[in-house]
């Protein structure tokens, strides 16, 4: 038996197409189709909502396995359907961590049971997060991982970023290393921006240098590494945006 409803007088954003309007949305069986089908549907008001895509978080904690009592696959994906995510990228600092496929497919299959959004699990860069050894990325690849992070830890040394760069570019262009834009010598301490303010308030500082520095050097090292693709997160100043738009105009 076809299940159709009428979502009358929603906001229809989508950005593939250009379209931001108020419309009616017909869904039938799941699918969007024609207004042919709208005869006998069951109607739902929709005004003052948004009717779009669903959306999809590059960055959450769903902190199972290990750390149920923080959060759980099956709450935080909860969460994230209501908020109109279907889709999430779930980070690595688990216990014990996903540095390895067994821990990934844990995570794939704590999503299936729950069955309320997909779940890309992020693989850890370095094993046990711990910034020594790079982790078994090659079979996470195979277990489906394309997003690489060691989370809230940026990579130690310059070399180590270097290899696992290298590394991943031997997968294709769709595996992503995420690096965390913060070098942790700078930012000991620091409670705040480092400003005016924070000297105000006789607060220690967190300098814009603890991100930019970090940000070039994933740059520097992203481009010799022809094929490999870093990332760098929460990244939001000024010389780090500039910085990362230089590359992309020199291809």
């Amino acid at each position: 038996m076809s299940t159709r409803f009428v979502f009358e007088g929603g906001r229809v954003v989508d950005p593939a197409t250009g379209v931001d309007d108020v419309r009616d949305v017909i869904v039938a069986d799941g699918v969007i189709v024609g207004p042919d089908a709208a005869e006998g549907a069951e109607r739902i008001d929709a005004r003052g909502l948004v009717i779009a895509p669903g959306l999809v978080d590059l960055h959450t904690h769903l902190r199972e396995p290990g750390e149920e009592h923080k959060e759980t696959v099956a709450t935080g994906t909860r969460a994230a359907a209501v908020g109109g995510y279907t889709a999430v990228a779930a980070m690595a600092n688990t216990q014990p961590v996903a540095d390895n496929a067994a821990v990934i497919q844990a995570v794939r299959d704590l999503a299936g049971a729950a069955g309320l959004c997909e779940v890309h699990p992020v693989g850890a860069i370095t094993k046990g997060l711990e910034g020594e050894q790079l982790a078994e990325m090659g079979e996470m690849v195979e277990a489906g991982v394309r997003v690489f992070s060691d989370d809230g830890r940026a990579i130690p040394t310059a070399r180590l970023l270097r290899n696992a760069l290298r590394y991943v570019k031997a997968f294709g262009d769709d595996v992503v290393l995420a690096e965390h834009a913060e070098d942790p010598s700078l930012v000991e301490g620091g409670h705040m921006h480092e400003g005016a303010v924070s000297a105000a308030l006789g607060l220690a500082g967190r300098p814009a240098e603890a991100e930019e520095i970090v940000v070039a050097r994933a740059l520097t090292h992203a481009q010799p590494a022809v094929g490999s693709i870093c990332a760098t997160c929460r990244a939001g100043g000024a010389s780090s945006s500039f910085a990362a738009r230089s590359p992309r105009a020199s291809g």
